[in-house]
């Protein structure tokens, strides 16, 4: 029987059977499905789905849903902007500011040369505007910087 250990924010682990892993594939494919219908693809009732689907809720397995909009319809543009830090307090105070702003869709904490990886949904005229504001604000707190703009964007299931 397979079994797969996950995390929860407190490090502790949490086992996952094939069921679980069954029902984390499918919402993957589609997070809308409704509990009869997953029951009916992995051969389980509504009532085992739903108290499976809550355990894994509860258990920060699944973190939750949230759509991915796909900004460029409206005009807007990916960028990732990468910025290198010396230090911990000088990080904190990066994502501090930008956790706010209005133009971060997400923040992620990386290792390699950058620490901080910023992910902007903004006009291509809003660039030069952005760059300045890091520049302005932390010009003292970062060693470098770099900006790409995503061309094209693949969706995965990661899931297999």
């Amino acid at each position: 029987k397979f079994s797969k250990t996950c995390f929860d924010e407190n490090l502790k682990f949490i086992k996952i059977d094939n069921t679980d892993l069954k029902i984390i594939k499918e919402i993957s494919k589609n997070s809308r499905i409704s509990y009869v219908n997953l029951g009916k693809k992995i051969g389980l009732s509504y009532w085992a789905i739903s108290l499976r689907f809550k355990k894994l809720i509860e258990n920060n397995v699944i973190a939750g849903f949230k759509p991915r909009l796909n900004f460029q319809k409206f005009g807007f543009s990916y960028f990732l902007l990468f910025i290198e830090v010396s230090n911990k307090k000088q990080e904190t105070k990066i994502i501090n500011f930008y956790s706010n702003h209005f133009a971060v869709n997400y923040i992620n904490e990386v290792y390699g040369k950058y620490s901080i990886q910023i992910e902007l949904v903004i006009k291509e005229e809003q660039v030069d505007e952005i760059l300045n504001e890091l520049r302005e604000n932390f010009a003292d707190k970062f060693q470098s910087y770099e900006l790409l703009k995503v061309q094209k964007e693949f969706i995965l299931n990661v899931i297999k």
